[in-house]
């Protein structure tokens, strides 16, 4: 037999057996084209449309159809040796901007040409490698595994932040200044907007303030309840005393009685204090409220927008970022 012969031979051979051992997966779905992800395989990436059938290895794969702005569709499916099998998925007929989405979204991670999008403050100039590319965003196509960028500020210096980069699109804020919409929540927690806000002194002094007011009242309430007691006492003892007065010595009838009257005057004392202690503490945590809804950090405050002011334009992504491309070989 020729060699010629023999070779192409083989090659039908071989073809028929791979045949054996593949099917198809025939895509639907209601968009132009989409981005088809199998088993996690970055490297393979591929543009389809509806009504494309793609070759797959018989077996579990796992499959993932996507567009840049909406849910991917995820699924595990079976692939029959030589059947086609058809997926069906229906996108939202509405494109939407928002960090779920985005985040870890193959089609994503291609239209913008990053694996890595940086949201941090106005101001924050952001560095890779000593290479500044943007501030406030910036957009990076980094090389997977750990990586460390810089954001700096003339008046909080310099910030290392490490990253674990893949090949899927993260979308990572850093802010440094202190959010209004979380100061609020706090401000209800003494001293946990000052913290919060990096005002050491005076978070301590609220949060120490309340507390020690607070074990103030429940120490006073718990001697005024044994006082109470203790007078109780004490009056029915000078009350049998003063019913057979003859009986009993005029001298004991009259200490049982200004004990009884001492510790009536000290529970009234303490009454007293503990009107003004609730009222200290009123004071104390509307004072809190007040100074954590109200008082300026001292960089003041971060002025976060939604994710639609960045993304929403290419005017405003080429004016607000810079993207750095890095060799991935």
């Amino acid at each position: 037999m020729k060699p010629s012969l023999f070779l192409f031979l083989l090659l039908i051979f071989s073809h028929s057996l791979s045949a054996q051992d593949t099917g198809y997966l025939k895509f639907e779905f209601n968009a132009d084209s989409a981005y088809l992800l199998s088993n996690n395989d970055f490297s393979n990436i591929q543009v389809i449309y509806p009504g494309d059938s793609v070759l797959f290895k018989s077996g579990i794969q796992n499959i993932e159809l996507s567009v840049p702005f909406d849910r991917p569709y995820r699924i595990f499916t079976s692939v029959q040796a030589g059947i086609t099998k058809v997926l069906s998925y229906t996108f939202s007929e509405t494109p939407a901007l928002s960090f779920e989405i985005l985040s870890g979204n193959p089609a994503a991670r291609i239209y913008y040409d990053s694996n890595v999008m940086v949201l941090t403050d106005y101001d924050l100039e952001i560095y890779y490698k000593g290479q500044y590319f943007g501030t406030g965003i910036a957009r990076l196509d980094l090389p997977p595994g750990k990586q460390t960028i810089q954001i700096y500020n003339p008046e909080i210096g310099e910030r290392n932040i490490n990253l674990n980069v893949n090949s899927r699109l993260q979308i990572k804020h850093f802010y440094y200044r202190p959010d209004k919409k979380i100061i609020r929540k706090l401000a209800y927690f003494p001293g946990f907007s000052q913290l919060y806000k990096k005002q050491y002194v005076k978070g301590f002094a609220f949060i120490f303030g309340v507390v020690g007011v607070s074990s103030f009242i429940l120490h006073n309430d718990s001697q005024r309840k044994n006082d109470i007691l203790k007078f109780e006492a004490e009056n029915n003892i000078y009350k049998n005393l003063s019913m057979y007065p003859w009986l009993n010595n005029s001298q004991e009838i009259i200490d049982a009685g200004n004990q009884a009257e001492s510790t009536l005057h000290r529970i009234e004392k303490r009454r007293r204090h503990r009107y003004i202690a609730i009222g200290t503490l009123v004071a104390l945590y509307a004072a809190n409220i007040f100074d954590g809804v109200h008082s300026v950090p001292k960089h003041g405050f971060s002025e976060r927008k939604k994710l639609e002011f960045y993304l929403s334009g290419g005017q405003m992504m080429s004016e607000l970022s810079a993207v750095l491309k890095v060799n991935l070989n």
